[in-house]
C-alpha cells in the first residue's frame, strides 16, 4: 500500500468487479504497521481464497479507509489445485 492503514480492525469486501457482488466480507487486521492487511490463517484463510478462486476480477474494498484495490485472478484455481489436492480442501 502506498500509505498504511489507521483503523484496526477492518471491515473489508472482496467484490467481483464485473458483477459488483460480494464474494465475502469480513474483518481484518493491519500488520507491519498498516502496511499489510491480514485475513487470518488456517481455516479462515482458506474460506477468503475459496472466495475468489473462481472469479477473474475482483476487488478488495476497505470502507473505513475509502480505499479499494482491483485484481486479477489469473488462474489462481489452477495454480492452488495441487495444494487444495494435499490438503483436502
Amino acid at each position: 500500500m502506498d500509505r498504511p492503514v489507521t483503523k484496526n480492525p477492518l471491515t473489508v469486501e472482496i467484490a467481483n468487479t464485473e458483477t459488483q457482488q460480494s464474494a465475502s466480507k469480513i474483518n481484518w487486521q493491519n500488520a507491519e504497521r498498516g502496511y499489510m492487511l491480514d485475513a487470518g490463517r488456517g481455516l479462515y484463510a482458506i474460506q477468503q481464497l475459496k472466495a475468489i478462486l473462481y472469479i477473474d476480477t475482483f476487488s478488495v474494498l476497505i470502507p473505513q479507509e475509502k480505499r479499494s484495490f482491483t485484481f486479477k485472478n489469473n488462474g489462481l484455481a489452477s495454480k492452488v489445485a495441487p495444494i487444495r489436492k494435499e490438503c483436502g480442501w
